[in-house]
């Protein structure tokens, strides 16, 4: 079904990125997971570790919502630009445990290899069990991305 509402999206002109790609690093500690100073709305972040976000998660019943990016890549920063910068964003935000991991750093790199992120943007929904709900590796409008999450 998620699938489906995404392809529709794309059809419907969505504009698409190839989006940027990094490799995974294996073997290295997991680091605090936060929105650098200065990005859009670092509140809305969850403050913590990876691993931290999903036992909020069970605790809350709230699904994670994994955002790996990096600060470098365009279109990450149009996605900042279009989403995460917008109130929306936020309310919608709410009802998940949302977790920015930045791509440059070590722990990223090895989540983003776990999760098979493989190009940024990458935008996961997990439940509290890691398993994967939904995937988007694109650019949308807070309008088409409100109606993603609402689904």
């Amino acid at each position: 079904m998620k699938r489906y509402i995404l392809a529709s999206l794309l059809s419907l002109g969505s504009l698409v990125h190839a989006g940027c790609t990094h490799t995974a690093e294996q073997g290295q500690r997991e680091e605090l997971s936060m929105i650098p100073a200065g990005q859009p709305q670092p509140e809305v972040w969850f403050k913590g570790t990876v691993e931290d976000a999903f036992r909020a998660a069970a605790k809350d019943k709230k699904l994670v919502f994994l955002y790996w990016g990096a600060i470098w890549c365009p279109p990450c920063n149009e996605l900042k630009a279009q989403i995460f910068s917008k109130p929306r964003f936020a309310e919608l935000m709410t009802s998940f445990i949302p977790v920015y991991l930045d791509g440059d750093t070590e722990a990223a790199q090895i989540w983003g290899g776990r999760f098979q992120a493989s190009g940024y943007p990458t935008v996961l929904v997990l439940d509290d069990t890691k398993k994967e709900m939904f995937r988007l590796s694109t650019v949308l409008s807070i309008d088409e991305f409100d109606s993603v999450v609402q689904s």
